[in-house]
């Protein structure tokens, strides 16, 4: 397999690889989710936040989010490598 078939939307292999990308991005999303849903529950400070603190909050939550998705990717990927 080379970049040519990765990238050819008409592979099988460009098919797969947008799967993988998709259930990545879902991970995200219900990640994100999940945590902003619990900084709320568990810091009532939360709703006070001024429009700047939610800014970095959210940023915050996506950037960690991202990083734990990405790294629960690897793990599985690894696993089914081994």
């Amino acid at each position: 397999m080379d970049w040519d078939e990765i990238l050819d939307p008409l592979s099988p292999y460009f098919q797969e690889a947008m799967e993988e990308q998709l259930r990545i991005v879902n991970m995200q999303d219900g990640i994100v989710t999940a945590a902003t849903k619990l900084a709320a529950e568990h810091f009532p400070l939360v709703n006070k936040l001024s429009e700047a603190g939610r800014k970095k909050l959210q940023r915050i939550i996506i950037n960690q989010s991202v990083q734990m998705a990405n790294a629960i990717h690897e793990a599985l990927v690894s696993e089914q490598e081994s």
